[in-house]
This record gives C-alpha cells, structure tokens and sequence, in this order.
C-alpha cells in the first residue's frame, strides 16, 4: 500500500515539476576519523549528512528515469560508477610516460 502511495506522489511531483522544500534538508553528522587521534582538532573529522528517506526514493526514480540523459565531464572521477581515484591517476601519469618516451 505504501508504495501505490508513493508512486502517485511522484508522478504528481513530477507532473507538476515540484520538489517539496522538506526533501533538501538534511542533519549534518560529525564522524571522527580517527578515534584514537586528536578530538580537538576539526580535521579529525568529516561530515556526512542523513537525508529524509523519502527524498532519497525521489532521487533514485529520477535517476532511473532519466540517467540516460544527464552525463558529466570526461574529467570527473568521483561519485561516477565504475571510477576511481585510480582511474583519475592512470590517465595523466600514462601521458607523461607516452610524452617522456616519445620526446
């Protein structure tokens, strides 16, 4: 039942291209990075923010709706599937062999 419920408040949503102001709030948590470093010290620490379940659902039908059509740059490792930092290494340190060799 709870999920008839919730799929006619999105297609409404997006029938009427709203986004409730509530689904963009979030509680900032502070997490030590490590505990038994120094408490004191704001770079023992990293924010992570809880956001309400039900703006996270919205994101994932907007996602599967439309991921098809949103791309980013070339350049952008983060938060992409199927990358990493390793990736973002490879590229300019393979450039620079390439260019060293054949220079």
């Amino acid at each position: 039942m709870l999920a008839v419920h919730l799929s006619v408040l999105f297609r409404m949503l997006l029938k009427h291209n709203v986004v409730p102001d509530g689904f963009g709030y979030g509680l900032v948590i502070l997490l030590v990075k490590d505990t038994d470093g120094n408490r004191f010290v704001t770079d023992n620490y990293r924010g992570i923010t809880i956001s309400p379940v039900i703006s996270k659902l919205f994101e994932m039908v907007l996602m599967l709706l439309f991921d098809s059509q949103l791309s980013s740059d070339s350049l952008q490792f983060g938060f992409k599937q199927k990358s990493s930092c390793n990736h973002a290494m490879f590229r300019p340190t393979l450039k620079t062999v390439v260019d060293h060799v054949l220079l």
